[in-house]
């Protein structure tokens, strides 16, 4: 990789028995700095192939956390609450709840068009359950309350 973020593919092979190989898959795996991955196909050794990462509200999930008693998630850390996101059943990924005052959260890098569990996971507090479930489309923005609990 160099400083622009262009990357070079060496030592490719042009033919596999006697063929030439036409059909080579190019992945850019952009989770974990909150993109999508995106995929091209199609191409042979000596191509070249531009691959553009776009984050839109497509591949985002927004909210807010509240308590029992619609109070947002306190500042100051002392209480938390920490999201985790599946998809098929397999985790995808964790974020935590901003811990302003806010209650916000943002969840990036998510697959357009795709249902999510959410599991929130609160710390802190008292009165809440070990974590409720929701399940959520990419581009919602949601307001989440706990059924149970105050901070």
């Amino acid at each position: 990789k160099d400083s622009n973020g262009n990357f070079v593919f060496n030592s490719l092979p042009k033919t596999k028995n006697g063929f030439a190989v036409s059909d080579y898959k190019i992945t850019v795996k952009g989770a974990s700095v909150g993109y999508p991955d995106k995929s091209k196909s199609g191409f042979k050794a000596g191509d070249s192939v531009l691959i553009t990462l776009v984050r839109t509200l497509d591949n985002e999930i927004n909210g807010t956390v509240k308590d029992t008693n619609d109070s947002l998630l306190p500042a100051g850390g002392q209480k938390t609450v920490t999201v985790y996101v599946y998809s098929g059943g397999a985790y995808v990924k964790a974020v935590s709840v901003n811990t302003d005052g806010s209650g916000k959260f943002k969840i990036t890098g998510l697959k357009p068009d795709t249902d999510y569990d959410l599991y929130f996971i609160p710390s802190g507090g008292s009165g809440f359950k070990d974590y409720e479930l929701g399940t959520y489309r990419t581009s919602q923005n949601i307001g989440f309350k706990f059924s149970q609990g105050l901070w």
